[in-house]
């Protein structure tokens, strides 16, 4: 014959309600953190387009290399116009816009006004 006086061995609905509690806060803990990861990174790609940009003006006014430009970088591309500043040959607009490479999206821009010293008259 079967026993049947055997005990089952289960957990209570309170045992089950707490343990998906837990589960839920750790999984609440963990989308936080996630997300904070991601912010990092894309302020890590924000300051790198800036310091690239900086490098771009200081290196394109010691240089003096106003010509337009195309320059792709780890997972960056840098692109460089210069125009005249309100047609005088000796002014350079020099405009720098940092994209990432993947999806385009703009990360920095800045504009700048340089002298041409080398083509002003003396």
């Amino acid at each position: 014959m079967v026993a049947l006086n055997k005990k089952l061995k289960g957990s209570t609905l309170v045992e089950t309600i707490i343990s998906m509690v837990i589960i839920t806060v750790c999984l609440g803990i963990a989308t936080v953190v996630v997300q904070q990861v991601f912010r990092t990174d894309q302020l890590r790609n924000r300051l790198n387009a800036f310091v690239i940009a900086k490098n771009e003006l200081r290196q394109t006014k010691d240089d003096s290399t106003f010509f337009d430009e195309v320059k792709e970088l780890e997972n960056l591309v840098l692109y460089k116009n210069v125009n005249d500043f309100n047609d005088n040959q000796n002014l350079h607009k020099v405009e720098i816009v940092v994209n990432l490479k993947h999806n385009s999206e703009e990360l920095y821009r800045t504009n700048k006004i340089f002298v041409n010293y080398d083509a002003a008259p003396r």
